[in-house]
């Protein structure tokens, strides 16, 4: 195995807050070699509300063959049994945990990391891997997943679209080497660069992050940094590789724009700085200040807004509203974050581009005359095209009907008090649309209901 970081983590902070779990993560990334080895420690406060005599992991390389390989598991500082399924990871604990009662996990594995390729029918785009330009560190490491007292551990299959974690917010530190990288080198995260303790190697980088749905890292030494200022001084970043270089510092300012009209539409950005990384796999990929754009969509940027680069990268900004802040189950329920994102970027069009706006219905959405109902799993539509011209291009055609039948000022007063609602939450339909109650006419049903199997 690879060396690791040896250094003690930090002390768990107090109070506990609403943050169910804390994750201490050293990790040796091997650049030659594109092996990780990963010692995580796990704190958790039992916020199920019943005595639990199991706990779930998810470890979501496991379903990709070949990529993991698990050292050893720990309770407490004592060895238990655990069973890996696909990649959900059942750990017996040696006598129950209590409601609000504590337990500190060690998990210890290493992977190795597959080569990223163009999907093939009927697999997945897959996105943690390498190519010869990039290595992306994404859903890697173990977490305990959202607890729902009449479904249990919300752990979902994989599917040949759309997506099927659910990530609960939690509190991370994170200490990384890096070994036989080139130099320059350049590490891209979204997590915060910190001190590292007292008596760390000076081999190590340290890092934090509080209250997110997840850590994501990107590494290359062939990135260059794009940057602009955005709204409250939020640094808003691109990395992408040479070629595209100028079309990042357009990507970045669109980035920028869109923080701005979301900002004022929906509330607050939450965090510092928001980051754009150029990916080596399909479409983009959204995660907790950071996002991923495919290098396809730069292939075909037309240097206007009106085009899918654009369109793609402000999608993705909406996400840090409706995936970061308010949480969903992106499985059973993927149009509460799908539709308003993709809904955001017509409000984009129409604040900062508004010239664009009818390229955008025309061409983004009614050119593939979208249908079906919004509110199915991933599991219930009959291929990529059919969930995507439903949750994502439908969504759309629900949420401007439901915006005509309610006025703009009932509906922008809906979304916001939607996502104070449910901020740093998971929320359900029956949330959203408890909360269109309380906010809007009652003639909201006449203009959701063709969009939905069922209304409350």
């Amino acid at each position: 195995p690879l060396p690791l970081a040896t250094a003690t983590p930090t002390a768990t902070p107090q109070p506990w807050g609403r943050v169910p779990a804390r994750y201490s993560l050293q990790v040796t990334f091997d650049y030659l070699l594109q092996m990780v080895e990963v010692l995580e420690r796990i704190t958790y406060q039992n916020s199920t509300g019943r005595d639990l005599d199991t706990l779930v992991l998810v470890l979501d390389p496991a379903r990709i063959p070949g990529v993991v390989l698990l050292r050893r598991v720990q309770v407490n500082g004592t060895s238990v049994p655990v069973r890996l399924d696909a990649h959900r990871l059942e750990i017996t604990l040696p006598e129950p945990l209590p409601p609000m009662g504590r337990v500190d996990l060690t998990v210890s594995y290493a992977l190795a990391l597959p080569r990223l390729t163009a999907a093939r029918a009927p697999d997945r785009p897959v996105t943690l891997g390498y190519t010869s330009r990039q290595t992306n560190l994404t859903d890697w490491y173990a977490y305990i997943p959202p607890y729902h007292p009449e479904q249990g551990w919300l752990v979902h299959a994989p599917w040949y679209f759309g997506e099927h974690l659910v990530y609960p917010q939690a509190d991370y530190q994170v200490q990384l080497v890096l070994r036989n990288v080139p130099q320059p080198f350049t590490v891209v995260t979204n997590a915060t660069p910190v001190d590292c303790p007292p008596g760390t190697g000076a081999d190590v980088q340290c890092f934090t992050m509080q209250a997110s749905r997840g850590v994501v890292f990107s590494l290359s030494p062939y990135y260059r940094r794009v940057q602009t200022q955005g709204p409250e001084g939020i640094q808003v970043e691109g990395y992408v590789f040479l070629a595209e270089e100028a079309y990042g510092r357009d990507v970045v300012q669109a980035m920028r724009e869109a923080l701005e009209t979301y900002s004022a539409l929906f509330g607050p950005y939450h965090r510092r700085r928001l980051t754009l990384v150029q990916a080596d796999f399909p479409d983009g990929m959204e995660f907790d200040g950071l996002f991923f754009v495919s290098q396809q969509f730069f292939n075909f940027y037309t240097q206007q807004r009106d085009s899918m680069l654009v369109t793609i990268a402000v999608h993705e900004t909406a996400h840090q509203w409706w995936f970061a802040q308010v949480g969903n189950d992106q499985a059973l329920a993927p149009w509460l974050d799908e539709a308003l994102a993709t809904y955001a970027e017509a409000l984009y069009y129409e604040h900062q581009f508004p010239q664009g706006l009818d390229w955008w219905w025309t061409y983004r959405v009614d050119y593939y005359r979208p249908r079906g109902r919004i509110d199915g799993s991933i599991y219930e539509y009959a291929g990529w095209r059919n969930y995507r011209d439903a949750v994502y291009l439908n969504g759309a055609h629900f949420l401007q009907d439901l915006r005509e039948a309610v006025g703009d000022g009932a509906f922008f007063t809906f979304l916001q008090t939607y996502r104070r609602a449910k901020a740093d939450d998971i929320a359900t339909p029956a949330d959203f649309f408890r909360v269109l109650d309380q906010t809007t006419p009652a003639h909201w049903r006449e203009a959701a209901g063709p969009y939905f199997s069922a209304l409350p």
